[in-house]
């Protein structure tokens, strides 16, 4: 694979993120105490070879990655994620301790030394908290006999997948290959529990916006006819058009503030409900709190600007006989 034409780094896991699998299990140290009765530590597992940590782009803190040397017949190594090191080593050193998948460390063969740590990264969702360690390792010292290859292109990915194909079933004609996707493919099909119900909160959100600027215009224009006589004496006696659409234009400005406000007060009391929606934004988001009443405020202005204009063009006659 390395070796195609536009491939930047290949590697292999056991485990794909955002793919739905998941494979996991309990694991021990000797150089970690835990409370009298607590539950034994569980983790992510993964197998992987020397080219996952370039191809997935993970961001190595300390130590080393696995690499080809980490066979059946050299020293069993791991390499273990910045939650676990913190966790149980905060502000040490975990590099050249050891961990083990053999709960009574009966098995001095089941003892894999710590020789790297990466970041966590997010397994499952977009939008997950990530709360459960990972331990990587190698994939010659942990064999599985599903594979998923993952292959970092300079250009379109997909343009590879025939070349991809046939180098694998040139060393494997029966080989099966399925689940040919990019990366934010699979993010695409994970954020799909998550997108419905935005584009329903989303719908719902318009149709809130058209009554409320249906509601302003409403209140404004009935507004308007019952102070047509009080606006036809207002220009009798000499004021403008201009000042009449400032008095309209004011009225809406203040029922405008009054809602925006209890609106941000419910906003904020609701937010949380949404946070589970959201992907990298802040349900307080500055800009979002900006622009959003912003933008209300504009509408409803708008919808103001109709009863407004009516009322500049009252006739005063008319409306004192009115009167």
């Amino acid at each position: 694979m390395r070796a195609l034409p536009g491939v930047k780094a290949a590697g292999l896991t056991t485990v794909l993120p955002f793919t739905g699998n998941n494979s996991s299990g309990t694991y021990s140290s000797p150089e970690i105490s835990l409370p009298e009765g607590a539950p034994d530590p569980h983790a992510n597992i993964r197998s992987v070879d020397s080219g996952y940590l370039e191809a997935m782009g993970l961001r190595l803190i300390q130590g080393r990655w696995i690499q080809e040397s980490d066979t059946t017949n050299s020293e069993r190594v791991v390499v273990i994620d910045q939650l676990l090191a913190s966790r149980y080593w905060p502000g040490e050193d975990p590099i050249g301790r050891h961990i083990s998948r053999d709960l009574s460390f009966n098995n001095r063969d089941a003892l894999a030394t710590i020789v790297g740590v990466v970041a966590p990264i997010k397994m499952q969702t977009l939008e997950e908290n990530v709360s459960k360690e990972t331990l990587y390792y190698p994939l010659a010292q942990s064999s599985s006999n599903g594979l998923t290859l993952v292959v970092r292109a300079e250009g379109d990915p997909t343009a590879l997948t025939a070349s991809i194909r046939a180098a694998v079933l040139q060393v494997d004609p029966e080989q099966p290959i399925f689940d040919v996707k990019t990366m934010p493919q699979w993010m695409e099909e994970v954020a799909q529990s998550r997108r419905a119900p935005m584009v329903l909160l989303s719908s719902f959100s318009t149709v809130a916006i058209l009554l409320a600027a249906l509601g302003v215009y409403g209140v404004l224009a009935f507004a308007v006819a019952q102070r047509m006589t009080e606006f036809g004496v207002r220009l009798a006696l000499g004021a403008t058009a201009g000042n009449i659409a400032s008095l309209v234009i004011r009225d809406a400005a203040r029922l405008i503030g009054v809602g925006l406000a209890l609106g941000m007060l419910g906003f904020t009391f609701f937010s949380r409900i949404v946070e589970s929606l959201l992907f990298e934004v802040s349900p307080l988001d500055p800009a979002t709190l900006a622009l959003a009443p912003t933008l209300l405020a504009v509408i409803g202005l708008i919808a103001g600007l109709i009863p407004a204009l009516r009322a500049t063009r009252v006739d005063p006659m008319i409306a004192l006989r009115a009167e």
